[in-house]
């Protein structure tokens, strides 16, 4: 789906295409760690960054049907290589002096990453903005409002909002919620002639079974293979 993006009309795997990229991503970042050290791979991550623009352009000049900017990994992991230099920041030594000057004051930090989101869409208007570096920047944008709820006080008021129960539920769930909605979010969806609310309670139950009958068992099998932290 992440190649042939000329299938999409399928709509209820059509968001197939993200998960793609990211078991993509997830089959070559262990290989950087196993080539650099850990406390290096956050570079090659950067590196790959520093080159999107250039790969992005490449595609986009060929024109080839199965190659999208919008959809295929080669320019769409760049999102979570970004995610994967904030987790550096966060849990790593070596960009701990960035780790501390964007959480000395995690309001301006998540401000941080409003404001630029905000420019970015308006610079989206912008053919070329869109087409060499949207994707990217917006993943910084939004890393940046991550890290800085990350590390907002627990007492404050956005702390005590996102460790509510209603919002720690949703966030458990929200990867079962985005594997399932297709089927109820289409104009015909599975559920057949019944009001949005009812079809919102099906998403919400599909995921909750999902959630608890086979992601899981996966997520405890996990557990069996843990290792010591590498960065």
């Amino acid at each position: 789906m992440c190649y042939f993006p000329m299938l999409n009309n399928a709509w209820h795997i059509v968001h197939t295409w993200s998960l793609s990229v990211e078991e993509h991503f997830y089959l070559l970042w262990p290989l950087v760690f196993i080539l650099l050290s850990p406390r290096k791979a956050w570079k090659a991550a950067l590196l790959y960054l520093a080159l999107i623009p250039f790969i992005r352009y490449a595609i986009w000049h060929q024109h080839l049907l199965w190659l999208d900017i919008d959809f295929c990994s080669l320019t769409q992991m760049s999102s979570i290589a970004v995610g994967c230099i904030f987790a550096c920041m966060a849990y790593g030594a070596a960009l701990q002096s960035t780790n501390n000057l964007l959480t000395r004051k995690p309001v301006v930090t998540a401000l941080s990453g409003i404001g630029l989101l905000i420019l970015s869409i308006g610079a989206g208007q912008s053919g070329k903005y869109a087409i060499f570096l949207s994707d990217p920047i917006n993943a910084v944008a939004l890393g940046l409002l991550m890290f800085g709820l990350l590390y907002s006080k627990i007492n404050s008021f956005t702390g005590r909002l996102f460790h509510s129960r209603f919002m720690v539920t949703i966030g458990v769930l929200s990867y079962s919620l985005y594997l399932w909605q297709q089927p109820f979010t289409s104009k015909m969806p599975v559920i057949l002639s019944l009001p949005w609310a009812l079809n919102l309670f099906f998403i919400f139950a599909t995921a909750a079974i999902s959630y608890y009958f086979i992601e899981s068992p996966f997520l405890r099998m996990k557990e069996r293979f843990k290792g010591q932290s590498v960065v």
